[in-house]
C-alpha cells in the first residue's frame, strides 16, 4: 500500500535535482505542414469467468468483461494532427469495454444521449515553445494503464484503474519548464463524464519527471465535487492523489508501481453491519486507497510475461459502489485483492496476442456469479439476524485469450 503523507513536498524536493535529459518530440518544425496520423485499434477476445456472472458481465471489469463470448473489446477509429503548433485528436470507439465504462451507476452521461459514449477523444490544441494548451475530451492522466489495451502489459485492466477516470472533458495547460520536468493543469467536468452532472468543476495538477530514459515519476493531485448534492444540501469534496513510477532495470526487465489515496470530505455513509439499534455506525469523511505492482520480462524478441499484483480498500464503497450485491443487501464497503499473469506474443509491432489469467477476491460478497445463494447477516442497526439471497461471490477467476491490432 502506498504511503501518501508528504508525497507532494517530497516529490518536489526530489525533482529539484533533475538531470538534463528529455526525449524530444518528433514533430514538424517551423513552416512544415501538419501530419495527419490515422488511429486504428481492433481488439477482440474470448473470456471465461468462474463463477459465471449472472448478467454475463463481470463486476468492476471494463475489459474482457463478457462471459463465454467471442467479443469485440474495442474498435477505435480516428486521426491525430501533428504539427509544430497545431494539435488535435478525434477518435470514436465502440465495444464491450465502452459499454462497461458507461454502465456505472455513477456515470449516467449527465443527461446526454447514449451516442456520446462513442467519443474516446475529441480535442484541439495550440503549442508555442514549451507551452501546450488543449480543450475537449482528453485522457485523464491518472494511473499507468490506458483504456486502450494494446498500450498495457496486461490485457485486463487493474481494479485500481477501473476505479479511477480514463478520460475527462475540460481544458488542459501543459508547461515543460525544464528539459526533464513538466507540469499540467486541468479543469474538467468530472471523472469519466462528458457533461457536468452537478454544476461544479474539478481540477488536477500533474508533475512528471523523466531524469533518464529508464525512469519516469509522475504525480497527479485532483480536487473537486465529484458526487451529487446530498439530500441535506451537503456537497462532498473529493481530494485524490496518484503516484506512478516506471523503471527499466534491464533491457528485458521492466517494473512499474502505482499508488493512490483519496478522501471524501463532507460525506458520510452508514455501515449497516456495525453499531447498535440505538446508535448507528456512520463512516464520516471516508478515505480509500489502492496500489499495484507490475513486472514485465521480455524473454524473447516477440514473447514476454507480465505479472500484476494489486489491492484496494474502499470501506464506504465510494469508488467501487455495491458491486454484484442486491439492492436490499447491506453495503459495508470492501477490500479487494487481485493477481494477474499474462503471456504475450507480439510477432509484429502493430499486432499482439495474449493469454491471461486473473484472480480477484473481496472480504465481502462483491462479484456477481451465477445462481442466488442464501446467507445470514446480523445487522447492527437492528440487532437482528437477516437472511439474504444473492448471486454475489467473494472471489472471481478470469481466463482470457485475446488478439489486437493497433496503428
Amino acid at each position: 500500500m502506498r504511503l501518501l503523507a508528504g508525497t507532494g513536498a517530497s516529490l518536489v524536493v526530489v525533482l529539484a535535482s533533475a538531470a538534463a535529459y528529455a526525449v524530444e518530440d518528433d514533430l514538424p518544425v517551423g513552416d512544415e505542414p501538419p501530419r495527419i496520423v490515422p488511429v486504428v485499434v481492433a481488439d477482440t477476445y474470448y473470456a471465461f469467468h468462474d463463477p459465471a456472472p449472472a448478467t454475463r458481465s463481470a463486476t468492476l471489469m471494463s475489459s474482457a468483461n463478457r462471459h463465454n463470448e467471442i467479443a469485440v473489446n474495442l474498435l477505435a477509429l480516428g486521426a491525430r494532427v501533428e504539427h509544430a503548433k497545431l494539435t488535435g485528436t478525434a477518435i470514436v470507439h465502440a465495444g464491450t469495454s465502452v459499454d462497461a465504462l458507461y454502465s456505472s451507476p455513477d456515470n449516467p452521461l449527465s443527461g446526454a444521449r447514449e451516442v456520446w459514449k462513442h467519443i474516446q477523444q475529441a480535442n484541439v490544441g495550440w503549442r508555442t515553445g514549451d507551452f501546450h494548451l488543449e480543450a475537449g475530451v482528453l485522457p485523464s492522466q491518472v494511473g499507468r494503464e490506458s483504456f486502450v489495451s494494446t498500450e498495457n502489459w496486461n490485457y485486463t485492466r487493474a481494479i485500481i484503474a477501473d476505479s479511477t477516470p480514463y478520460y475527462v472533458t475540460g481544458l488542459r495547460a501543459t508547461w515543460r519548464f525544464m528539459p526533464t520536468l513538466s507540469l499540467a493543469a486541468t479543469a474538467f467536468n468530472g471523472w469519466d463524464h462528458l457533461g457536468d452532472r452537478n454544476s461544479h468543476k474539478s481540477g488536477s495538477l500533474r508533475l512528471a519527471w523523466n531524469p533518464t530514459e529508464k525512469l519516469t515519476i509522475a504525480n497527479v493531485l485532483i480536487g473537486g465535487w465529484e458526487q451529487d448534492i446530498i439530500q441535506d444540501g451537503r456537497r462532498p469534496f473529493r481530494v485524490f492523489d496518484d503516484l506512478v513510477v516506471t523503471l527499466q532495470v534491464h533491457k528485458r526487465v521492466h517494473l512499474a508501481l502505482e499508488g493512490w489515496f483519496g478522501n471524501e470530505q463532507n460525506h458520510e455513509v452508514e455501515d449497516p453491519r456495525k453499531g447498535t439499534p440505538a446508535l448507528k455506525h456512520v463512516i464520516k469523511n471516508p478515505s480509500y486507497y489502492g496500489a499495484a505492482l507490475w513486472a514485465k520480462w521480455q524473454f524473447g524478441d516477440t514473447t514476454y510475461v507480465a505479472l500484476r499484483g494489486e489491492g484496494l480498500n474502499d470501506p464506504a464503497g465510494v469508488l467501487t459502489f455495491r458491486g454484484g450485491r442486491e439492492k436490499d443487501e447491506p453495503v459495508p464497503g470492501q477490500k479487494l485483492l487481485a493477481g494477474t499473469v499474462t503471456l504475450g506474443w507480439q510477432p509484429h509491432p502493430r499486432m499482439i496476442a495474449r493469454v491471461e489469467a486473473a484472480h480477484r477476491t473481496s472480504n465481502e460478497r462483491f462479484f456477481t456469479g451465477g445462481d442466488k445463494l442464501a446467507y445470514d447477516e446480523t445487522l447492527g442497526s437492528t440487532g437482528q439476524p437477516a437472511t439474504f439471497r444473492s448471486d454475489a461471490r467473494k472471489s472471481s477467476t478470469t481466463l482470457v485469450i485475446s488478439a489486437a491490432f493497433s496503428y
